[in-house]
């Protein structure tokens, strides 16, 4: 069994694309590091290609582990206490989007998606 945990995000009016830039930058550089070490399995993030919705922009993080984030979060949290935010435009996060739900869904790779 795996998890994977999904977050979707809501840009601020014009920023989708440097949301998304914002997410490779700073998101998926810790996130490359996680896959080399087999804390997770793969990462991506889908955009609805508009701003309208409640959320426009979704990141799609598989761990190995059936716990998901929390089975990996000590060792996690030790790469993110390496890493240094990369501004986009000057901006961080909150001037670029905002979490606006998460889940975490359970999938058996032998049978496929739930």
């Amino acid at each position: 069994m795996r998890a994977v945990e999904l977050t979707f995000l809501k840009a601020t009016p014009g920023n989708r694309e440097n949301l998304k830039k914002f997410i490779a930058l700073n998101w998926f550089a810790m996130d490359k590091i996680a896959v080399a070490q087999g804390l997770m399995k793969e990462f991506k993030v889908m955009d609805t290609g508009s701003d309208d919705g409640a959320w426009n922009v979704l990141v799609s993080v598989t761990y190995g582990n059936p716990r998901g984030y929390d089975g990996v979060a000590v060792e996690f949290e030790k790469i993110r206490a390496k890493h240094k935010v990369v501004l986009v435009n000057g901006k961080r996060m909150p001037e670029l989007g905002a979490v606006v739900d998460s889940r975490k869904l359970y999938e058996n790779p032998a049978q496929g998606s739930p």
